[in-house]
């Protein structure tokens, strides 16, 4: 489906431009005063929160207990802490939050690995090795993840970043080459596709994290194009195991991550090349994704559950609104948007699996 619309791609593919620079303040001003002091309260409290340590002795503890929680509590509190301390800069623009937002980039910079002790290695369902091989990178869930946060952030502060630490936009740019770009166009993950193989919500999920990587960096047009044919294939393989009514075999709780990544993967391709990709969303497998989560929802914050999924699936917001607006679904966009003027926490910073607090793209997306 989605392979035969690169026969549409033009020779040029331009920069991906979810939101405008911080430098374009006045947008910045125009966002909802309740947005601007979330982000702000937020800013505010990372600043009083010390850079979690993530010495070798965490990574061991996985390796020899099979422990996730104290290596990941620490990793994912880095990434919110600068998703936090991002959010704060762009609203106010004044340089308070600055050096803190180097300091975190600095010591994402200087992990020896990205990818999370539990998804150590190379072949699909082996057992971890106990340590994470520096020069071959895994690009997993959160390694993607943490390459778009980075790239998103070099996007929104590149001239405020490289005043308050010289060159640092460069280091991110080197780090980001080296742990997602390189091992992307060079080597093959099992959650890009192969025939027949079953994918999940890791495929959509990762490749969209990739592409924000892609298209908001000064990558090359060689670059561009490898990143698009993949992400056709590989999101090509994730709808094969759809069937026509769109169900998400993984339950509630994982539209989120898979057909809500989908939309994902498929607004950003649509922004880059609208006549290629834009009539995917008229494409009645892709509506039946996107409806599927108001197909299992009973009635305020519960929903149909199996597998390991519990009925409390989480509230949905702006993202599931814009899917809704995509595919012209009027009962998704009716659910996102009561959902949210139900949601005291819309930025959803509470996340126990650290999965959204850690995207910056999803909070701005939110705001804007």
């Amino acid at each position: 489906m989605i392979q035969e619309q690169l026969a549409h791609l033009p020779e040029f593919l331009p920069d991906y431009r979810p939101f405008p620079p911080v430098k374009e303040h006045t947008a910045w001003q125009g966002l909802p005063l309740r947005a601007k002091q979330r982000f702000l309260q937020a800013g505010e409290a990372a600043l009083q929160t010390p850079i979690a340590p993530l010495p070798l002795s965490l990574w061991l503890d996985f390796t020899h207990t099979g422990r996730r929680t104290p290596w990941e509590t620490a990793y994912f509190s880095r990434r919110a802490r600068l998703c936090a301390l991002v959010s704060a800069e762009c609203v106010e623009h004044k340089g308070r939050f600055l050096d803190a937002i180097a300091d975190t980039v600095w010591a994402i910079c200087e992990e020896s690995a990205w990818q999370l002790p539990a998804h150590n290695s190379y072949i699909r369902d082996t057992p971890q090795l106990p340590l994470p091989d520096t020069t071959r990178p895994i690009v997993d869930l959160f390694a993607a993840e943490t390459g778009a946060l980075l790239a998103l952030a070099r996007y929104l502060l590149p001239d405020e970043l490289d005043t308050a630490a010289p060159g640092i936009t460069a280091r991110m740019e080197q780090e980001l080459d080296a742990r997602i770009l390189t091992p992307y166009f060079t080597s093959h993950f099992w959650w890009m596709g192969n025939g027949e193989e079953p994918m999940c919500n890791w495929t959509s999920w990762c490749t969209q994290n990739v592409l924000l990587t892609v298209f908001l960096l000064p990558t090359t047009q060689q670059q561009r194009n490898a990143a698009v044919k993949q992400a056709a294939y590989s999101l090509d393989c994730f709808l094969k195991d759809y069937g026509a009514d769109g169900c998400c075999n993984e339950g509630a709780q994982y539209y989120r991550h898979a057909g809500l990544t989908l939309w994902g993967c498929l607004e950003i391709l649509s922004s880059i090349v609208p006549e290629a990709f834009s009539p995917l969303f008229h494409e009645p497998k892709i509506k039946n994704i996107a409806e599927y989560i108001c197909n299992v929802h009973v009635e305020g914050p519960y929903y149909l559950n199996f597998g390991d999924c519990s009925p409390l699936a989480g509230r949905c917001g702006a993202r599931e609104y814009r899917f809704g607006q995509a595919v012209g679904s009027d009962a998704l966009q009716a659910l996102a948007a009561a959902d949210f003027r139900a949601d005291a926490d819309p930025d959803h910073l509470q996340n126990p699996d650290g999965s959204t607090h850690i995207n910056l793209w999803y909070r701005l997306t939110t705001a804007f």
